[in-house]
């Protein structure tokens, strides 16, 4: 069988791309059944089809990320709830305690009935409860230190709770939220011992059950059923409230984060790569996880605290009945005839003042518990599930200044100020930076997205978007790529080294190449020349090779590959009756327009460039909710109406992005055809530099020729005209166009002409100018009509009118391309 010859060409049954023979030889080790060629049937690496084991892992981290989300949301509301809880329970004296939750604080002292004191395990001091941890110290082979726990318990004893008024006992459990600093650590013998003790006589916060036991009395349980969170902590009422505020602003920051993941990885799993749809899917799924978690709380939240308030009333109501009856006093029940407790002397002194307290301690609770249910959105949910409020006590005046004594006590649980002045300020410039960043990738991402692909044979000048298969001329040879052998047209090849051991190891790169060979992009209507200089090379193909602690790694387009270009077309300057793709030689005008060549398909490129721009947009939303939830903790504004305000600020952002990401569409696309025009002007000017030097080069060789000086006259009366001012450029161009092709027609006839070499050589740069105008005006009428279709489309339209996007007029005349002899 004989040697096809160089130009041999085959044609894709399918599409009929005629593929060369330098394709055909590159893709013979993975030649595509029935012979089509590899845009049919791209490489499975080009068409990103990973593994189905990594698309379960990618699954079960989707799952994991949501799963960890929702449950870290639904602790922070349930420390909002803790938090009101707390608040509404209000503190009392140990003598004006009743059955149910209570909320005291006072000395721990060891029980009255015998209960005896535990023994520190390591420093041996006498206590009432304690937590030890025993840890060892251990080195990982990176020699990073790290210590694990290696045992740790948990012990306590029932003990007395003293205050001014006096003492009960306390029986801790298992259900316990204890809090208690640490009270002892050290180290020994690659071992660490930890304690956090309550110590006798110290001063502790308690909230719990009060129940009545005929042996023990009074006693504080923490097993029973009621509105209340079992705590035993040496931190204040209000301490614990702040601390329980804070800690659901930063579950509900990371949780919202991780949802935030999860919506951009759905995005992408999706096959979607619109920024607006990820905010719209993201405002979606927040608002539905956010608003359930929160009905669910506050319907709990409302039914358990009108509950306790009912029982607690019941049971006040009942003690003030029995003491009074004690002492020959007889009331009905009925709170408004109560009357001032104080002024029933046949009480004695002290009854009367617990009695009192006891009065006043319900109508508190009454109306802390109506004041949070009655707060927006509670009584919403309130209304809707037909709860009434609870009974307010009337209290007398002498009743009132008290409460309000005890109340100017109660401090609203807020996150400091000095979180909130380093937060908020760290949270904005996050979000700043991070939503920067995110608008420029989906600039970049909207500029693929924009620009039209061209065919080889449809080129316009200017930013242009091509794809087809690598070729070569026959007369070319390809790179050779360092680390697989393999021939190629570019590459990036990278040695890095692993230095150092442990925390202070890092990789370092000692040797980087990147080389680049022109070459051509094939499709079905031709080939277009592509000089790959300074272009970001995006390959699936990589090979990588580990020798000791160095990694080799190379990435690379080869021959025959599919192959995506978003480049700029101008002018080859070999043939000048072409165009060729290259970097953009305009800094200024285009210095966010990338220079893209990959391996990839568009909608690859697409799907992962929304991808990215929806991963930092994800941290522009958590910065701005974390933001937004501190500056609601300053005002101590803790609900899940406050929550779900700032976590919907993803709307807003979405307006915002839309209105931007439309306006820079916009603009990018009115500056291109902008860009074009005035490319035609400085084409313009170039030619008619030409047009002196060329008329007295033509008038010395050739004096008597009348027509080439008439034609010359004329060149130069249309140089005089500017494109800014002409008002038929389109026809003054045609005319010129012809003038042209008639002086290199004149230049061809004559060969005296022909033979004067500053002649040939001027006449050669005239055809390559006029060639360069044809181009750009086509360049310029197809980046017009783009712009102007895209201010009369919906939603373009409602920007464009606002901010004076108005339509652009079309060059009128079609001019064609002047061959040169170099074809």
């Amino acid at each position: 069988m004989t040697e096809p010859s160089p130009n041999h060409r085959e044609n894709c049954p399918n599409c009929g791309l005629k593929i060369s023979q330098s394709i055909a030889r590159a893709t013979s080790a993975h030649h595509h059944h029935n012979g089509t060629c590899p845009l049919c049937q791209p490489p499975e690496g080009s068409r990103e089809h990973p593994k189905r084991s990594a698309k379960v892992w990618k699954i079960l981290f989707v799952l994991l990320a949501a799963f960890i989300g929702i449950l870290l949301q639904n602790c922070s509301y349930k420390r909002i709830a803790e938090l009101r809880k707390i608040g509404r329970i209000p503190q009392t004296t140990v003598a004006a305690v009743v059955p149910g939750e209570v909320n005291i604080t006072g000395r721990a002292n060891p029980s009255a009935l015998g209960d005896g004191l535990l023994k520190a395990p390591d420093s041996g001091k006498p206590c009432l409860y304690y937590f030890y941890e025993k840890e060892r110290e251990e080195t990982d082979s990176d020699g990073d230190k790290t210590w694990v726990t290696v045992e740790s318990r948990t012990e306590f004893v029932p003990f007395d709770l003293k205050d001014s008024t006096g003492l009960i006992r306390v029986e801790p459990d298992d259900k316990v939220d204890f809090n208690v600093e640490q009270s002892h650590r050290r180290e020994s013998l690659g071992y660490r011992y930890t304690e956090h003790r309550i110590d006798p006589n110290g001063r502790v916060f308690v909230l719990g059950f009060l129940k009545e036991d005929t042996d023990k009395g009074q006693v504080v349980q923490f097993h029973q059923e009621g509105d209340y969170h079992p705590i035993i902590s040496e931190k204040t009422e209000h301490g614990e409230r702040s601390s329980r505020a804070i800690g659901s602003i930063w579950l509900c920051w990371f949780g919202m984060g991780l949802i935030g993941l999860t919506v951009a990885l759905i995005f992408s799993f999706l096959g979607h790569h619109r920024i607006l749809v990820f905010f719209a899917l993201l405002s979606l799924i927040t608002g539905i996880i956010l608003a359930g978690l929160g009905l669910r709380m506050m319907t709990t939240d409302i039914k358990k605290s009108l509950a306790r308030v009912h029982r607690q009333e019941i049971v006040v109501r009942d003690i003030i009945q029995k003491d009074l009856a004690k002492h020959g006093v007889s009331w009905n029940g009925n709170w408004k005839e109560l009357g001032n407790i104080s002024d029933y002397k046949e009480v004695p002194a002290p009854v009367r003042k617990r009695l009192r307290r006891i009065r006043i301690d319900l109508a508190s609770a009454s109306r802390r518990t109506n004041t949070q249910t009655g707060s927006f959105p509670y009584n919403i949910v309130r209304d809707f599930t037909s709860t009434k409020q609870a009974n307010e006590i009337p209290l007398t005046k002498r009743d009132e200044e008290l409460l309000a004594q005890i109340n100017s006590k109660f401090k609203t649980a807020k996150v400091s100020n000095l979180t909130s002045y380093i937060g908020i300020p760290i949270a904005l410039i996050v979000g700043l930076i991070s939503l920067f960043i995110g608008f420029r990738k989906v600039r970049h991402k909207r500029m693929v997205e924009n620009l039209p692909t061209t065919a080889s044979a449809g080129l316009a000048y200017g930013l242009s978007e091509v794809k087809g298969l690598i070729d070569l001329p026959d007369t070319q040879s390809p790179l050779n790529a360092p680390l697989s052998g393999v021939n190629c047209i570019a590459y990036d090849y990278t040695v890095r080294e692993k230095r150092g051991s442990g925390k202070s190891s890092r990789w370092v790169t000692i040797h980087e190449d990147a080389q680049r060979t022109p070459f051509l992009c094939t499709d079905r209507e031709g080939s277009v020349p592509v000089d790959p200089s300074g272009a970001k090379l995006d390959t699936w193909r990589e090979t990588t090779r580990q020798e000791g602690r160095r990694v080799h790694t190379e990435n690379r387009l080869q021959l025959g590959d599919p192959v995506y270009i978003m480049a700029h077309a101008k002018l080859d300057p070999e043939t000048g009756d072409r165009l060729y793709l290259a970097n953009h030689s305009d800094k200024e005008s285009w210095a966010n327009a990338p220079f893209l060549i990959s391996g990839f398909h568009e909608n690859h490129i697409l799907r992962k460039g929304g991808l990215k721009s929806a991963l930092v947009l994800t941290v522009t939303f958590s910065a701005a909710l974390l933001a937004g939830l501190l500056i609601f903790g300053t005002f101590g504004t803790f609900n899940p109406a406050s929550y779900l305000a700032a976590a919907l600020i993803s709307p807003l952002l979405m307006a915002l992005i839309a209105i931007v990401v439309h306006y820079n569409d916009l603009v990018f696309l009115r500056e291109r055809a902008r860009r074009n025009w005035s490319n035609i002007d400085v084409s313009l000017k170039k030619r008619n530099d030409l047009i002196p030097k060329l008329n007295e080069v033509a008038s010395a060789a050739l004096n008597h020729e009348k027509e080439l000086q008439t034609h010359l006259a004329d060149l130069r009366t249309n140089r005089q005209k500017s494109p800014e001012q002409a008002q038929n450029l389109g026809a003054d161009l045609s005319n010129s166009h012809q003038t042209v092709q008639k002086i290199i027609a004149l230049r061809e006839a004559y060969p005296n002409l022909g033979a004067n070499e500053p002649l040939s050589i001027l006449t050669q740069e005239l055809t390559h100018c006029e060639n360069e105008i044809a181009f750009m005006s086509a360049g310029y009428n197809d980046a017009v009509e783009t712009y102007n279709t895209r201010i009369a489309s919906f939603p373009d339209i409602l920007l464009a009118k606002p901010f004076g996007f108005k339509p652009m007029e079309l060059l009128g005349s079609e001019i064609s391309i002047i061959k040169t002899h170099s074809q």
